[in-house]
């Protein structure tokens, strides 16, 4: 699940859970508002008493308004109102041609500025606006005007109601919000909060441990992430990263070991042969070869060794452009049977003169299989390989067998020898620069040490694979593999 995802998810679900909080919270506040108000302003009385209560009061003065007009300011009438006014936690102020009869102790002055008839003509020039409470004494009021008449004058009653406890509540209620909406922001930001640390944060951490580790130029620690969020693909990536940089770390230092393989190896292999030429041309002109048949016999020494030179060299400058990728290849169709036995005829021709090799060809194909190759290319690659085999075979009757198969996909050239073979560690380092199974690494086989790793390289050139199969004493067989669809190479 996506970090984005997770995020929306948990936002939506905060959102939710605040919202069902909240109406709760609302509720059960108007719940206890509305009890509260009702058991301050109804006391110990039901709704419908109160509501009987004040329509009884409300007829009795309309009654005295009608019939006894005098008795709306009489402070005897006025007092059993506010007397029946107290049951609902009221009182009563009257206010007639500016005489105020006030049946508690409330001050004069702060009712009329709070209190004043809706005749403008009553209204003091120090009163300010009216608003829906005022404050005396310490408590809160709210107040609620009837006017009646006497004499053709205003006759204006004034209930109050003292709200003190009202307000102190809803300052409590307003405290119990405020309460409420910060539980609400913890609430809602306590698992983002989480989420952040479990999935940003921490793998933010470990990408950073790995940048000071590579920073360091240490790349053997590892990275982890079970998530399949974008932090965890990140870090995956990271992961790769730091696995292509030290397999191309170990490269170099593999390449550096080569170089330096390479140099030592140029170095002996070159010296061998030069120290004989020096050896032999000395004696030449020191008069050791003091008769026509020495002569001879040096110079020929000083032929064979310069051609193993040039051999080496030639080689060596192969190798270095195919491991530069700057050897251009050359792919034509070639019908494979005919390519192989036209060698296998001349080369059997050319070693059976230098030594007693039987060099033979076997088709294991029922037909003539064409490959895409480069024919100049895999003739060297066949002649290094017969002349392995003829080097590295100590027997009385030395046999080379070259065979093709032609499978389903695949065409497979095989060079088989009846040699003298190599364990299991040599057989791991056959295609490796300069590696010889003669580790005394003299010259007496003529070899370079790159033919094989010549091989490889010009057969991976053909994406093609090559194989190697030996015991020790029982010979060796090297088969290469080329694929059938295989079609222009990417260098020609």
């Amino acid at each position: 699940m996506s970090i984005r995802l997770k995020l929306l998810i948990t936002y939506v679900l905060c959102v939710l859970l605040s919202a069902g909080v909240l109406v709760l919270s609302i509720f059960a506040g108007a719940g206890r508002f509305a009890k509260q108000i009702s058991d301050i302003v109804l006391d110990e009385s039901t709704p419908d008493q109160v509501f009987v209560e004040v329509m009884d009061v409300m007829a009795e003065i309309k009654h005295a308004e009608k019939y006894e007009p005098e008795t709306l300011i009489d402070v005897e009438f006025i007092e059993g109102i506010d007397k029946r006014l107290s049951a609902i936690s009221s009182s009563l102020v009257v206010v007639y041609k500016d005489d105020w009869v006030v049946v508690d102790d409330y001050p004069e002055d702060v009712l009329r500025r709070n209190l004043y008839p809706k005749n403008p003509e009553w209204r003091q020039e120090s009163s300010d606006d009216p608003e829906e409470g005022f404050v005396m004494n310490g408590y809160h009021y709210v107040f609620t005007n009837f006017t009646f008449t006497l004499d053709q004058e205003p006759v204006f009653y004034y209930v109050l109601m003292d709200v003190t406890e009202v307000v102190d509540f809803n300052a409590e209620v307003r405290r119990g919000i405020g309460v409420a909406i910060l539980l609400l922001i913890v609430l809602m930001t306590l698992p983002l909060i989480l989420l952040t640390q479990k999935s940003i944060i921490k793998p933010l951490k470990e990408l950073d441990k790995g940048a000071k580790e590579i920073g360091q130029g240490n790349l053997e620690f590892k990275l982890y992430s079970k998530s399949n969020d974008e932090m965890g693909k990140v870090i995956r990536s990271y992961e790769r990263m730091r696995q292509e940089l030290k397999a191309a770390i170990d490269r170099q230092v593999q390449y550096e070991n080569n170089r330096k393989e390479l140099i030592s190896s140029i170095s002996h292999d070159l010296k061998t042969p030069m120290t004989s030429i020096k050896g032999y041309v000395e004696g030449i002109l020191d008069g050791v070869a003091n008769t026509p048949e020495k002569q001879e016999r040096y110079l020929k020494v000083i032929h064979q060794k310069s051609l193993d030179m040039d051999r080496m060299i030639d080689d060596l400058f192969t190798f270095s452009k195919l491991d530069l990728k700057k050897l251009p290849f050359e792919f034509t169709y070639v019908n494979m049977e005919r390519f192989i036995r036209d060698y296998v005829q001349e080369a059997a021709i050319e070693y059976s003169e230098v030594g007693k090799v039987e060099l033979t060809y076997t088709n294991n194909s029922a037909t003539s299989p064409v490959a895409n190759i480069d024919a100049l290319q895999i003739r060297r690659v066949l002649q290094n390989l017969v002349q392995n085999s003829f080097y590295y075979n100590d027997s009385v009757q030395k046999k080379v067998e070259v065979i093709l198969e032609n499978n389903d996909d695949t065409i497979s050239i095989a060079v088989k020898d009846n040699g003298i073979g190599m364990v299991e560690e040599e057989l791991k380092q056959v295609f490796t620069i300069f590696y010889r199974t003669d580790t005394s690494r003299n010259t007496k086989t003529g070899g370079s040490g790159l033919g094989l790793a010549i091989v490889k390289q010009i057969i991976d050139g053909h994406h093609g694979k090559i194989k190697a199969a030996s015991s020790k004493g029982r010979g060796t067989k090297i088969t290469m593999i080329f694929n059938k669809e295989r079609t222009d190479g990417d260098r020609k």
